[in-house]
């Protein structure tokens, strides 16, 4: 955009001290800024939603407190508070729980433009559809996964099961996914505290890693890339908790259906101008499904100070999950066994080690300075067992020639080519040796690791002074993040027990043939980043923003064998631009446009050749180089509040919105060798819909509801591998993708509402309900096959206190036991043993991750 005049002018001397100030030496990492003397900082608004009608919430034990007033130099001594008689006390809990009738000067909520503190505007200016969840949403939805949280509360947002384990579910947004299964093409970017999350090697997202008692609020941004990478569809922005915002002592104990025990204790102090916080969880669940057991460890402790101008604090994440993560099941199975799983061992270790720090200072009355910095250590080790793809040479050459126990083992490769598997010793496997029963099956067992490092800072400046008379926020800075991951891999040929679908490892391990050969490769990936945004007040009512990001990504890639070595270099400018409009006091409008890119992650383009596919989630083999994919995003909308009849307080939204997807990547299956995989730009995509919400408080009753209609397409003729959809062609393997094909996985239709009300000052009760609609199974870009159906699942819950401070309450999930599944796709049903006869009657190639059935927990919550 070309400026002209003082508007230029200032705008550039604007620019200009940015970047003096980012090119300091000396890298302070900041935070929030701290309020003005007399005035309540962004940070001391309760985000919406934060305060829940009802006595219970309010008792004088640990509970979460705005940002306090700043100790100064010779501060005014403050008169002793009397103490409230006892039978007052619960008077005034009452009375303060009954939400205010809106006004038009009651508090802004305020929105992060960027990912660090310090950059909040009123939501009234953003020109782009937000949602926001409480941490008193996250905790009376009863779930221990913030996932659940946002699912109910975020419009567009749904949850996904293809792993089969619930702390480790995909979430969708708009139609894009934040997944921790890598092979998912990612689009929403996820920082914590500043923090992007998404890891290196993926730009997968593993769930069970964030405390969740932990969280402060986190934000649903669309329509902006200042949030960096991979922000297509949106991000998320976790903001958590410190010693200012909870004070006191909080246990939060649980046991319930299919083994499940958990602890959380959160514990907050301020003293003066220093805060600490420290929380910690620890949940068993035995899984209702076979072999499908949880084990999340997490904690997170932040250390913070603030005086009248300046506020730091450093903080540690440590978390450490181990999941049986045991994916889709054959529905043939499931019609035998609800809770049956296929192929295992299944299994997901994940632990992690951050170090981060955030702060913020007040150069001048205008001026601010923030900025985080942080060390992030990641670990994942995988053992996978599934139906091997090696099988007697004689078999794949003739497959009526029985059983030959001199036959050496084979792969068929993509090219086509029948070639001998050999182990550690390079030699080729007699099948006798391993199979020495012509009924065996042959399994194997597919173990992976990533060791991720990474290292980064954003800083930060924003500037409120008056441009040409007119109110206006100025923000620009810079980030760097550094990744370093070391990934290996390496398969066991075993023997697959057809009964429980077990693979029992045989100790055998293969080097070769290359597609299948063990695997150690580095990746080091260099992300640096420019952005601005400038908000300016046209008028009392019109506000207008402008901004972008530059984005700079090289990635190498090194093996010792040079097939996967490769440099691949990504830039791209992302503009925004948007205008909010306030109709009268409580309504607004808005509108945006906006640009955003995915750079290919180290998975994807180690693994996108056609000729040599890996096994997702595990091999890699070569790295062509595949196209970043480019967002273009319209949206509009309104929002506002209102006290229908005098009662109460309704907030409410609803808007469109329209993003198309350019040079979209896809995971499809090679037609070949079924159980691997290969990443390919695939043209055009389109997500497109309506999002509508709202949020009602009346004294003890708060009600929630949301709407979001989803319309997922292609936009281009498609020629995709899809070998195991019963409609591929028989000789290829592949489906013709049409325009207007929807694109899988994505319900069209969902539907949320919940509700709390208080029956007495003790006593709460509550609901909740989900609602999707149909989807295509995963593999069914040409919308050939029944959908998987819709459904609904229905929630209740109840507290009562039955003490200062002493809460009882239980959990019924999933009341009335309905059967449903969140994702599905297809597999091989030939499935063959050595002399090449059928191993199983299994002859439907559906297969789904089911949802977990009727639920019933029990817990006591104590403050003090």
């Amino acid at each position: 955009m070309e400026l002209g005049g003082e508007m230029a002018k200032r705008a550039l001397a604007r620019i200009v001290l940015a970047a003096a100030a980012l090119g300091t030496p000396t890298v302070v990492a900041q935070a929030q800024t701290a309020p003005e003397i007399g005035k309540q900082s962004p940070q001391a608004v309760p985000a919406q939603g934060e305060q829940q009608p009802g006595a219970a919430a309010s008792s004088p034990g640990a509970v979460e407190l705005p940002a306090v007033p700043i100790i100064q130099a010779q501060p005014e001594r403050p008169k002793p508070a009397k103490k409230a008689a006892p039978p007052a006390r619960r008077k005034e809990r009452a009375a303060s729980a009954a939400p205010a009738a809106p006004s038009p000067e009651s508090a802004e909520q305020a929105v992060a433009m960027t990912p660090v503190k310090g950059s909040e505007i009123p939501l009234d200016k953003v020109p782009g559809a937000v949602s926001q969840v409480s941490s008193t949403q996250i905790q009376s939805g009863g779930s221990p996964a913030l996932q659940d949280a946002l699912q109910q509360y975020v419009p567009g947002a749904i949850i996904s099961d293809v792993t089969g384990n619930g702390f480790s579910v995909n979430v969708q947004y708009r139609g894009f996914s934040a997944s921790p299964v890598e092979g998912t093409p990612q689009g929403l970017a996820v920082y914590q505290n500043g923090v992007r999350i998404n890891e290196v090697f993926g730009d997968t997202v593993n769930w069970d890693l964030i405390p969740s008692n932990a969280i402060k609020s986190v934000t649903v941004v669309s329509g902006n890339p200042l949030y960096g990478l991979n922000a297509l569809g949106g991000a998320l922005n976790i903001g958590m908790k410190d010693g200012f915002s909870f004070q006191g002592v909080e246990s939060d104990t649980r046991a319930g259906s299919w083994g499940r025990l958990q602890e959380m204790v959160q514990a907050g102090k301020q003293a003066g101008n220093f805060a600490a916080y420290v929380a910690i969880e620890g949940i068993r669940d035995n899984g209702w499904r076979a072999l499908s057991p949880s084990d999340v460890k997490r904690m997170y402790v932040d250390l913070g100070a603030k005086d009248k101008n300046t506020e730091f604090h450093i903080n540690f994440t440590g978390a450490e999950s181990k999941l049986g993560a045991v994916g889709p099941t054959p529905v043939d199975l499931l019609a035998q066994n609800y809770g049956a799983v296929f192929t295992n061992p299944q299994t997901t270790e994940n632990q992690l080690a951050m170090l981060s720090a955030n702060g913020s200072t007040k150069l001048s009355s205008a001026w601010t300075v923030s900025g985080s910095a942080y060390l992030r250590s990641f670990h994942q080790h995988r053992v996978d067992g599934n139906v091997s793809e090696v099988a007697p040479c004689n078999i794949l050459n003739d497959p009526n020639s029985g059983y030959d126990a001199t036959s050496p083992l084979c792969l068929q490769t993509a090219d086509g080519s029948i070639v001998p598997v050999t182990d550690r010793s390079g030699n080729q496997i007699a099948t006798g040796k391993l199979y020495p029963s012509q009924g065996a099956t042959l399994g194997e067992i597919d173990y992976t690791a990533n060791n991720t490092n990474s290292y980064g800072t954003t800083l930060q400046a924003t500037d409120k002074e008056k441009l040409l008379g007119l109110n206006n926020i100025f923000i620009a800075g810079a980030s760097v993040d550094h990744g370093e991951v070391k990934s290996t891999s390496v398969a066991e040929l075993g023997t697959l027990d057809t009964q429980n679908f077990t693979v029992t490892g045989s100790g055998t391990y293969l080097s070769g043939p290359i597609d299948i050969a063990p695997v150690s490769l580095k990746t080091t990936t260099n992300y640096y980043g420019l952005f601005f945004t400038d908000t300016l007040d046209l008028t009392k009512s019109l506000s207008a923003t402008v901004g972008g990001r530059y984005n700079y990504e090289e990635l190498d890639l090194v093996d010792p064998t040079g097939m996967l070595t490769g440099n691949h270099i990504y830039t791209r400018f992302n503009p925004m631009a948007g205008l909010t409009y306030k109709l009268m006091p409580n309504l607004s409008a808005y509108g945006g446009y906006s640009e955003a890119n995915r750079a290919p992650t180290p998975a994807e383009l180690g693994c996108a050749d056609p000729a040599q596919p890996c096994l997702m989630q595990n091999f890699l083999v070569s790295d062509p180089h595949l196209k970043q994919v480019v967002s273009k995003t319209w949206q509009a909308g309104f929002r506002g509040n209102l006290s229908p009849f005098g009662y109460g307080r309704l907030d409410w939204s609803a808007g469109v919105f329209h993003t198309e997807n350019f040079d979209d990547i896809l995971n499809v299956t090679d037609p070949i060798i079924t159980t691997r995989g290969y990443f390919l730009n695939a043209g055009n995509s389109l997500r497109q819909g309506v999002e509508a919400s709202l949020r009602y408080q009346w004294e003890r009753l708060t009600f929630n509801a949301n709407y979001a209609y989803v319309d997922a397409t292609f936009l281009s003729n498609l020629t995709l591998p899809s070998p195991n959809n019963p409609f591929a062609d028989q000789d290829t393997g592949t489906i013709q993708v049409h325009p207007g094909d929807k694109i899988p996985t994505i319900p069209a239709h969902r539907l949320k509402a919940s509700f709390d009300y208080g029956l007495t000052d003790k006593w709460k009760v509550g609901a909740d309900v989900v609602l999707a609609s149909s989807q295509y199974f995963f593999g069914d870009e040409s919308n050939q096959n029944p959908q998987l159906p819709g459904y609904g699942v229905v929630n209740l819950r109840t507290s009562y206190e039955i003490a200062e401070g002493v809460t009882v309450y239980g959990l019924v999930n999933n009341v009335f036991d309905h059967k449903y599944a969140t994702y599905g796709t297809f597999y091989d049903t030939q499935i063959q043993n050595v002399s090449g006869q059928a191993s199983t009657s299994l002859s439907n190639p559906d297969m789904v991750t089911p949802g977990q059935p009727l639920s019933v927990y029990g817990g006591l919550r104590i403050k003090f």
